[in-house]
């Protein structure tokens, strides 16, 4: 067996959309060198010939490494809603909604409660950082999905910082079936629609802010990803077959453009809507690009690019316990000089690290989840040792 294979994603009966993995990896990538960064930043020992400042342009795209997880709204929500695109469009088979919400709980939970649980007993019992008193509440917080909710938006969750954003993933998945109904109007008025919900949501977020981080605050990424399946099922192309050269210079200059600029927070309401405006429109045009032109789509095809975007959800639970977990070890220390130097064997040596850990808990754990059946198979090899022993 190919070994890329073993790696590769359970896609059900669905085609395999390569491309869509080789996303997955741009924005895995991209949360990946920010958590880096901010890590390096504040534990490396100092004593440089140079520093943190004199790398602009490495901390602005590392820092901007953040959009990565709006990119990851867009593809989830070109995901959830083409199977409904295909049935209200192309008149294919209607999605069964108990198998779409059995799906998402038997894909997702598992490996969520494994390692929530069991970095919960990691900082608790083994590494002794925090009281019982102060996690587990956190801990119970985030297994409900309500962690945004009880601790507001600036308290991020104690146990995995990176688990708020799959809470506003999970708030999608229970809604994504009902906005998708919109797929039922002609082509012009859900279209319509849904760009004037994306603007609606980009300018009220920030007039009426809540208190709390959910869907309200990203569901224009979401709705972005509704337009990529109806354009992905409709066919419609907006770069003619025969024009290869622009799409490529226009890839090119979007994707530079989305993680070279960033506005600060106490920017004005119309400068915060118009950059709002402009991440999501480039993240469209750029996912429409991977979709619908043959460079970007064999691009980002590559076997290496398929296979970790493939691991995103293993990597992206685990990257940055990871991460931090090295504090203590001697790869932690001070290897040269140069910042940049440093910066480099430690990106290095964590990337490994990362793979290693997050490719073995992939296999073993995420990876069968996949199966669709895998919930009725394990019921049944449970009967079966139940059965053997009374026999």
């Amino acid at each position: 067996m190919d070994w890329f294979n073993r790696f590769r994603r359970d896609t059900g009966t669905r085609a395999f959309l390569p491309e869509i993995d080789g996303l997955r990896f741009i924005a895995i990538l991209s949360v990946f060198l920010c958590h880096l960064n901010v890590f390096f930043i504040q534990k490396n020992p100092g004593g440089y010939t140079s520093s943190y400042h004199d790398y602009p342009v490495l901390n602005l795209v590392t820092s901007n490494g953040a959009y990565g997880v709006y990119l990851f709204f867009v593809i989830s929500g070109f995901i959830l809603f083409l199977p409904f695109a295909r049935f209200y469009i192309n008149n294919e088979q209607k999605p069964s909604l108990k198998n779409y919400y059995l799906k998402r709980l038997s894909r997702i939970e598992p490996p969520y409660f494994l390692v929530m649980t069991g970095l919960f007993i990691l900082l608790l019992f083994v590494m002794h950082q925090s009281s019982f008193a102060r996690l587990f509440p956190s801990l119970l917080s985030s297994l409900t999905y309500t962690h945004n909710i009880f601790y507001g938006r600036d308290t991020l969750p104690l146990l995995n910082s990176v688990a708020w954003s799959l809470e506003v993933e999970v708030q999608f998945y229970l809604m994504a079936p009902f906005i998708a109904r919109l797929f039922s109007l002609n082509k012009v008025k859900r279209r319509a629609t849904v760009v004037s919900l994306m603007l609606f949501f980009m300018v009220i977020k920030h007039i009426w802010v809540l208190p709390f981080l959910s869907i309200y605050d990203y569901a224009h990424y979401f709705l972005a990803g509704f337009l990529l399946a109806d354009f992905f099922v409709s066919g419609d192309r907006i770069f003619h077959r025969e024009n290869k050269t622009v799409p490529v210079l226009f890839g090119i200059l979007i994707f530079s453009a989305i993680w070279s600029f960033k506005i600060s927070k106490g920017a004005v309401l119309p400068l915060k809507a118009g950059w709002d405006f402009s991440l999501t429109f480039m993240m469209f045009v750029f996912s429409y690009l991977v979709l619908f032109t043959s460079f970007w789509k064999s691009l980002l095809s590559k076997k290496i690019l398929t296979t970790i975007g493939g691991m995103c959800y293993s990597i992206y639970l685990l990257h940055n316990p990871i991460i931090w977990s090295i504090d203590n070890l001697p790869f932690s220390r001070k290897f040269t000089d140069i910042y940049l130097v440093d910066w480099s064997i430690h990106f290095l040596f964590i990337s490994f690290l990362v793979l290693a850990i997050s490719g073995t808990f992939f296999i073993l754990i995420e990876k069968p989840c996949m199966n669709r059946n895998w919930t009725a198979n394990a019921t049944r090899r449970i009967k079966g040792i139940f059965t053997q022993q009374a026999a």
